[in-house]
């Protein structure tokens, strides 16, 4: 009977704690307080764990833990875990669908790493798809339904102002994500959270200045008075304005 290594010994060990579906502590590797994480326990329970490791390893790049560009080695992270290496690639591949990590074939995964060409990509898609949003809003949404969707409006100006003064980020998330929803269309929600999620790669560094805070609360004040006006027009026009001048700020902070 053929005798099992240490290595294969461990596998099975972890396989079965995924088969059993119970709760287990897992501890960073000592390399990886040098890399910015510290030791720290954490809790994975085993069922969904490519899950949990997805929203861990997210987390961690939209906070600039793992910086852009830095390689996402599945064995490396898989020890850091103390799990196998299946859930991590589940893991990584769905970083990739989502477009925060490229996959370079034979050299890796990577976190993504946001370029002049990268911000304009992105802003490209912003403009086509929240110009012709707002003006759907408008000529849509708020003539079938003018009363719910004013309320709506309401709701959005009231909630958008008082999230400025907590985290300038969400507020300004909150605000176009809650117009893109007025739309109802669930593939529109789908592509919008994508680009959303790649622009945190360097939104956190080019929304904090107090003076672009200011001007992205008067932009989106004067974007919900054309639509409660009903003039899609200007409602158009103001975002087109708004969003340009987002790229504009993304460009120069890039240099």
């Amino acid at each position: 009977m053929k005798k099992e290594t240490k290595g294969e010994k461990n596998i099975d060990r972890r396989n079965s704690y995924a088969i059993m579906n119970i709760q287990y502590i897992v501890y960073d590797i000592p390399n990886s307080e040098k890399r910015g994480f510290p030791m720290r326990e954490m809790v994975l329970k085993t069922d969904m764990l490519n899950m949990q490791v997805y929203n861990l390893l997210k987390k961690e790049i939209l906070q600039h833990r793992i910086p852009q560009g830095e390689r996402l080695v599945d064995s490396q992270l898989a020890d850091r875990f103390g799990i196998s290496r299946t859930p991590v690639r589940d893991a990584i591949f769905m970083l990739v669908r989502e477009g925060l990590v490229e996959n370079k074939g034979k050299r890796g995964f990577y976190v993504l790493e946001v370029g002049a060409r990268d911000i304009d990509e992105l802003y490209d898609i912003r403009v086509i798809l929240e110009t012709q949003g707002v003006r759907q809003v408008v000529e849509k949404c708020m003539k079938a339904d003018p009363d719910g969707c004013r309320e709506k409006i309401l709701e959005i100006r009231k909630n958008t102002n008082e999230y400025v003064g907590e985290d300038c980020i969400k507020a300004d998330e909150y605000f176009h994500d809650s117009l893109i929803r007025l739309l109802g269309n669930r593939r529109i929600d789908r592509i919008f959270a994508d680009i959303r999620n790649q622009m945190r790669v360097f939104l956190q560094m080019t929304s904090q200045i107090d003076e672009r805070v200011q001007n992205g609360v008067w932009y989106h004040n004067q974007i919900l008075d054309a639509v409660l006006a009903m003039d899609a027009d200007k409602a158009e026009q103001l975002m087109r304005d708004h969003i340009e001048k987002g790229r504009r700020e993304a460009h120069e902070d890039a240099l």
